[in-house]
């Protein structure tokens, strides 16, 4: 993932304190009716880095994330600010940010010299600090991004766990999948069915014939992996907010003795 590729926005986050608690959660929180809050949902894309000033200190940057979505707030259905640990909040904050990555560098002394009362903000020449170039120091690891793109019966096909994202090709391919397994579809009612197979002649294409089925046989075992892996990361992640949700219960019951 190159930098260069990606727009980099500054927040302001007062004394950081809230940040710090909530980037457990790898969340933050702004206030969408703002100019600079309107500008960024209109332009941020997953994949652009996020970095976040400590008021009243020549604008010290003392964290960065990679931006995933953002999310318009719903009274009663996210996770409250009492949990979050967002206190003393001024104004409403409306629409949380989900990032990725999330790395304190206060120790590293960025003083950017931002000044503007425009909160978040989008990186220009104002800022001292040259982003992209700390941007490549502190995540080297992160590899391009690819899409990971398979071709079943000559159609390219975008797997991904993002239905937003998947064109409409895709998801009728997925629920294919899905509903055909559930309800032991009808073969009759598919592209292929059993008399393909006997009404079959040989012909100049049998190798291109062989290729395509290989290649689609491919393809499935790698949604199937994909598949696993993001089961497999779901089962782990419910267990964590479990565990952590106990965790909290049991000190709010101790607080309440």
């Amino acid at each position: 993932m190159s930098s260069f590729q990606n727009n980099h926005y500054l927040f302001r986050v007062g004394d950081a304190v809230n940040l710090f608690r909530s980037s457990e959660y790898n969340m933050w929180g702004i206030n969408s009716s703002s100019s600079g809050a309107k500008n960024l949902l209109a332009k941020v894309k997953p994949g652009d880095c996020l970095w976040f000033v400590k008021g009243n200190s020549k604008g010290l940057l003392v964290a960065a994330a990679i931006f995933e979505r953002s999310v318009k707030r719903v009274n009663g259905q996210d996770m409250p600010f009492e949990r979050l640990g967002w206190i003393n909040i001024p104004g409403s904050w409306d629409t949380d940010i989900h990032f990725k990555n999330f790395k304190k560098i206060e120790n590293m002394g960025l003083l950017s010299q931002i000044k503007s009362a425009v909160n978040p903000r989008i990186y220009n020449s104002n800022c001292l600090v040259n982003l992209p170039e700390i941007y490549s120091q502190i995540y080297p690891e992160i590899p391009p991004d690819q899409p990971n793109i398979i071709r079943v019966h000559g159609v390219n096909y975008l797997v991904t766990t993002n239905s937003d994202i998947q064109n409409t090709t895709t998801r009728r391919f997925i629920d294919y999948l899905v509903s055909s397994e559930e309800s032991d579809y009808d073969e009759d009612n598919f592209e292929e069915s059993d008399d393909d197979e006997d009404n079959f002649e040989e012909s100049d294409d049998d190798e291109d014939n062989f290729e395509e089925l290989c290649e689609e046989k491919e393809s499935l075992r790698r949604i199937l992996s994909a598949c696993m892996i993001v089961s497999d990361e779901i089962k782990k992640i419910t267990s964590l907010l479990n565990n952590r949700l106990d965790r909290l219960d049991r000190l709010d019951r101790l607080d309440r003795l």
